[in-house]
């Protein structure tokens, strides 16, 4: 499989939504246990005119994964160094896919000159995490706080 990663823009925002959408309803039940509530506020501000702004966000790098002509994942990450989303198709998920994108952001915040990086990752995504070298600071029953040593 061909992967190419680059950086996102506007015309991508559609593809990203339903790239999103996919992954937080079939690959993310551990964290809303398909409740349509939860599912439902989590999904909330996954818009074509959200995405197009968080896109935009100078202080965002966004970037997306395809293979062939399919977005197979999406992430971003902003200048301070928080990693704001990592999300595959999930039928795209275990290739190295969600490695990539984050070796990817990790690289653009040590270009940056950042040293380190956090992230808030959900139960389905701690252990993908950890096995990046991501750190557990932080937990409750609503979050995970992770950072990592750039």
């Amino acid at each position: 499989m061909k992967l190419t990663i680059r950086p996102a823009d506007s015309a991508n925002a559609k593809d990203m939504v339903t790239l999103t959408t996919r992954s937080i309803t079939e690959l993310c039940a551990a964290d809303h246990d398909n409740e349509p509530q939860l599912l439902a506020e989590w999904l909330d501000n996954k818009t074509v005119e959200q995405m197009t702004n968080w896109i935009e966000q100078p202080d965002n790098y966004v970037i997306v994964a395809y293979s062939d002509e399919v977005m197979v994942a999406a992430g971003g990450t902003n200048i301070h160094g928080r990693i704001l989303r990592n999300y595959v198709h999930p039928e795209y998920r275990f290739k190295g896919i969600s490695r990539a994108i984050m070796a990817a952001m990790e690289k653009y915040l040590r270009g940056l000159g950042l040293k380190q990086a956090t992230l808030e990752s959900s139960k389905t995504a701690f252990e993908f995490y950890l096995s990046c070298g991501w750190k557990m600071v932080e937990t409750d029953d609503k979050k995970i706080e992770m950072i990592k040593i750039l």
